[in-house]
């Protein structure tokens, strides 16, 4: 959709941005950024390989592993991306990422007990990622726990006033169980 010129200004960029990429492509780095690139060009199999090519140069790289498991996902492949997210988590059991990942992936096999699993450690070892916490408390009332789930939002929510999500999950919540003046007190 851009004027010829910009086009060729755009397309040189773009050959410029590559050739840089390629001559650092033995850095597992360089290779993540070339498959990031792939994708958002519309190539996933270029893609695919540059992250297997990032995981070759250094097996234990993370974030090679979760940009390879999300684009299995994004591809209905969950059960490759399984085992990308496991190697991740036992690679870093302390980040939250993987731990996150998993726990979608398995909402997403309707393994709701194992998933919330998942989803609370993400939610403890980032205490401050409001996605985090949201979606953990929402996994909580899907399976039942729903005053665990609005604790949950209640402590997200004193760490992030104002948050539109938290608030309006809280909201939900407090009126599916007739908390009439907790719903009171959250609206403006």
């Amino acid at each position: 959709q851009l004027p010829a010129e910009e086009a060729r200004a755009l397309n040189a960029l773009q050959r410029e941005y590559l050739e840089s990429m390629r001559s650092n492509a033995d850095m597992p780095e360089e290779q993540m950024n070339l498959g990031l690139y792939y994708l958002a060009t519309g190539d996933p199999a270029s893609a695919e390989k540059a992250y297997r090519e990032a995981l070759k140069l250094a097996p234990a790289f993370v974030p090679a592993l979760l940009n390879l498991a999300d684009l299995y996902r994004a591809n209905g492949l969950d059960n490759q991306a399984q085992p990308l997210l496991q190697q991740a988590i036992s690679l870093a059991p302390r980040d939250a990422a993987p731990q996150h990942a998993m726990g979608l992936l398995l909402i997403r096999q309707r393994q709701l007990q194992t998933a919330v699993s998942h989803l609370q450690q993400a939610a403890t070892l980032a205490p401050g990622n409001v996605r985090y916490q949201y979606v953990y408390a929402v996994a909580l009332w899907e399976s039942g726990r729903q005053q665990e789930a609005v604790a949950t939002l209640e402590t997200a929510l004193a760490g992030h006033p104002g948050n539109r999500d938290l608030m309006s999950a809280l909201a939900s919540y407090y009126s599916q169980l007739g908390e009439e003046e907790k719903l009171r007190a959250l609206q403006p």
